[in-house]
Order: structure tokens, then C-alpha cells, then sequence
């Protein structure tokens, strides 16, 4: 059984449209407290990979609201949107801030959405009047610039990623992420055809194709007006398949983050994609070391 969240709503992002989000924190808290975790799931996830992560923050963090969203066009967010890209992403994190009327939080970034939460950070460095500060980023397995492809790949993806047997691909795909044997993630097969029905859902795998091949360079770029002094925790798993020459992502994620005073980098081993969900308990005592609110 999957766990669950205390409260689910949506919050409208863009025009009429709305992202769903996951509130792991206590209800008393709501409309109580201006502090808050905000975690973004990877690309063709599901606010529900925070599902451990979420209500070990919450019991920590008592006096902050931590909550989870779902992606444009996936979960139950709406579907529809004229565009899917991690800057997109950025901006709807900034809408549920403000609709939550939030003033101090910490943006977690799974994957692809470790580029989108540069955008809310940025906004509130670089623009004091923002309503909100960012008081960390937590940037899981991140995907924080574009990767090149190898030639043929994009093609070769766009054909499978189809509305017949794109579901299928994508889970296949999503499970070799996770690489520790035995798994410890024991809802791991429940959660992946949860997963693979949400993807079934009309206009998701489309969604899926717009995130994976939106580029991430307008959240690159933001990432000198970060304020040097925000603690940064950067966590990879040694076995990640998205990661094959591990030690160059990361010297290339140093080259990225030059002027960051309070950064700390976690490699955890034998993990795969998914730090947060294969080795939670790491992944928890390492934010608990670094951010003591």
C-alpha cells in the first residue's frame, strides 16, 4: 500500500489550469505556519516518489509544511498546457508559493526538476519585493543543464514515447532506474502500475515528451544569481544509469556552482536514480544535517 499524504487540492498555476499537490504535514499546520519544503518530482514521476521522503520531513520539521506536486500533465494535474518545460515547472512551483502564501522555503528538485526549482530560487535572490525566501535547494540525481543526445536518439524516443505503447516503454524504462538488489523499495511493482495507468491517461504521455525535451537553458542560466550563501545539498547514487562517468557530472556540477559557499555533495552506493526512494534514510539524515531550522 502506497503511502499517503494528509491533504490533496490543486492550485491553479496557469490561467485555468492547476497542478495537484500532496500536503505530507500536519492539517493543523495549514493556513498556520509561512514554512515549507516544496518537492518536485523527476520526469515522468509522480508527486507520490516523495511518498517515504515527504512524512520523514514532516515529522522532523514540525513547524513546516511539506508538500509534493504533481508535473504538468501528469498525476492529476490538468493536461492541456501550450508548453512542458522545466522552466514551466519553475514557475508553477513559484504559483503554488504564492497561492499557499508561503514566505520561507527550501525546493527540492528531483531529475529534471532540479533545473526548474532554480527558477523560484533566482526570482526570490535577484527580486527582494518576491513574497517568499529561498532558504535551500536540494537537488536529487539532477539534471540542472542539457545533456547532450546521442544522434538518432531524440527520433528514436519521440516513436516509442506513442500513445500505445509509450506507458509500457516509460515503466521499463523507469525501473531499471532503481538499482540496489534485492530492492528495498517493497511497493516498487504496486507503485509502477500506478504509474504506467497514470501514463495511460489521455494527454500524459504527450506531457511526458514535452518535459523530456524542453530545454533547460533559461534555468541554467539563472543559476549566478542564486545568493552564494543559501545552503545547497547535491545528492547522486553510484550506480545511476543516467549518470554512467559519475566523477565528470559531478566536477561539472562544481563547475556549474562556483560561488556557493554552503554546498554539500552526497554520493550514496549502490543507489540508482532515485536517492529518496532507495535509500530514504540517507538521503533524510543528510537534509537533516544540513538544514537545521
Amino acid at each position: 500500500m502506497l503511502a499517503s499524504a494528509t491533504t490533496s487540492s490543486s492550485v491553479i498555476v496557469f490561467g485555468k489550469k492547476a497542478c495537484s499537490i500532496v500536503d505530507y504535514s500536519s492539517s493543523v499546520l495549514i493556513g498556520h505556519t509561512e514554512k515549507a519544503f516544496i518537492l518536485s518530482p523527476g520526469l515522468g514521476d509522480l508527486k507520490e516518489e516523495y511518498r517515504f521522503l515527504g512524512p520523514k520531513l514532516a515529522k522532523a520539521y514540525p513547524d513546516h509544511r511539506v508538500i509534493s506536486i504533481d508535473l504538468r500533465g501528469m498525476g492529476n494535474s490538468d493536461i492541456g498546457f501550450p508548453s512542458y518545460t522545466p522552466e514551466d515547472t519553475g514557475n508553477d512551483i513559484i504559483a503554488v508559493v504564492k497561492e499557499l502564501q508561503l514566505q520561507e522555503v527550501i525546493f527540492v528538485g528531483c531529475s529534471m526538476s532540479a533545473a526548474s526549482i532554480l527558477i523560484p530560487a533566482a526570482e526570490s535572490c535577484l527580486n527582494h519585493a518576491t513574497s517568499y525566501k529561498t532558504k535551500g535547494l536540494i537537488f536529487l540525481s539532477p539534471f540542472a543543464w542539457d545533456h547532450a543526445m546521442p544522434f538518432g536518439i531524440p527520433t528514436l524516443l519521440n516513436m516509442l514515447l506513442n500513445s500505445w505503447t509509450g506507458a509500457k516503454f516509460w515503466v521499463d524504462y523507469y525501473q531499471s532506474l532503481y538499482t540496489l538488489k534485492p530492492s528495498p523499495v517493497t511497493d516498487l511493482t504496486d507503485y509502477c502500475q500506478q504509474l504506467k495507468q497514470n501514463i495511460q491517461l489521455p494527454g500524459h504521455i504527450e506531457a511526458i515528451r514535452g518535459h523530456m525535451f524542453g530545454s533547460k537553458a533559461s534555468c541554467t542560466q539563472r543559476i549566478g544569481e542564486i545568493a552564494k550563501d543559501i545552503p545547497l545539498l547535491t545528492i547522486y547514487g553510484s550506480k545511476d544509469p543516467d549518470f554512467p562517468v559519475l566523477t565528470k557530472e559531478i566536477d561539472d556540477w562544481k563547475s556549474y556552482f562556483p560561488q556557493q559557499t554552503n554546498e554539500q555533495i552526497l554520493v550514496i552506493e549502490g543507489v540508482g536514480h532515485y536517492p529518496h526512494v532507495e535509500a530514504v534514510e540517507e538521503v533524510f539524515q543528510a537534509i537533516v544535517r544540513q538544514f537545521v531550522v
